[in-house]
């Protein structure tokens, strides 16, 4: 009973001299050619694959941590690498058989506020409530702020080597206005609003039912006459 079990858990595909075998999960865990190579693995119960060989004696191991993952990693030539995970399955950890190791750290909404290598370099980071970056350093002593309006555009830009970008947006986050430390400077043209005549007409004031061209030019006369200004007031 045990052997017909075991063999209703896998299945057997041969084609063209090649013989290949699937767990029940249709993973494949054996592979060989007609020559006589051949290729083993292992997988977890999540379907990570922890475990390959091949017939030339190479082969790899891993472990999964119960996010799916890979917290450590070796090979038959003797080179490792282990990484470790926070719960929202950042790598915070990551080392290296070479010695090479790198930490991160990260907040509550995954911005990543921490970076150090083993060299000895290092970053960091904050945020603010919209996950917009507004400062960043380094062990080098470069650092940049940044600061944005309500509506997540930049509005400031500082580096530590004095020089400066401040901009402005419309409501529509169109950019209006530009300015740098080094002398640029850009606004964008303002638009002339409407003729106080223009906005009459399409209000529809002392238009008639025999409105007509003629009708238009005459009321344009007559305001111009009236308010002596060319009906040009911004």
């Amino acid at each position: 009973m045990t052997n017909k079990k075991q063999k209703q858990n896998f299945k057997v595909i041969k084609e063209n001299g090649i013989i290949s075998i699937f767990d029940k999960n249709n993973n494949k865990i054996y592979w060989k050619d007609s020559d006589g190579y051949w290729v083993k693995s292992k997988f977890d119960k999540n379907n990570n694959k922890i475990y390959y060989e091949n017939s030339i004696g190479y082969w790899e191991k891993s472990k999964f941590d119960k996010n799916n993952n890979e917290v450590y990693w070796k090979n038959s030539e003797g080179y490792w690498r282990k990484s470790k995970f926070d719960k929202n399955n950042n790598e915070i950890y990551y080392e290296k058989s070479t010695g090479y190791w790198v930490k991160r750290k990260f907040d509550k909404n995954n911005n990543k506020i921490y970076y150090e290598k083993s060299t000895g370099y290092w970053v960091k980071r904050k945020f603010d409530k919209n996950n917009n970056k507004i400062y960043w350093e380094d062990s080098d002593g470069f650092w940049i702020k940044s600061k944005f309006d309500k509506n997540n555009n930049e509005i400031y830009w500082e580096d530590s080597d004095g020089f400066w970008i401040k901009s402005k947006f419309d409501k529509n986050n169109n950019k209006i206005y530009y300015e740098t430390s080094g002398g640029d400077k850009w606004e964008k043209p303002k638009e002339f609003k409407r003729r106080k005549w223009e906005n009459l007409f399409k209000m529809k004031i002392c238009i008639t039912p025999q409105y007509s061209m003629f009708n238009e030019i005459n009321f344009v006369k007559l305001y111009i006459k009236r308010n002596n200004n060319f009906g040009l007031k911004r």
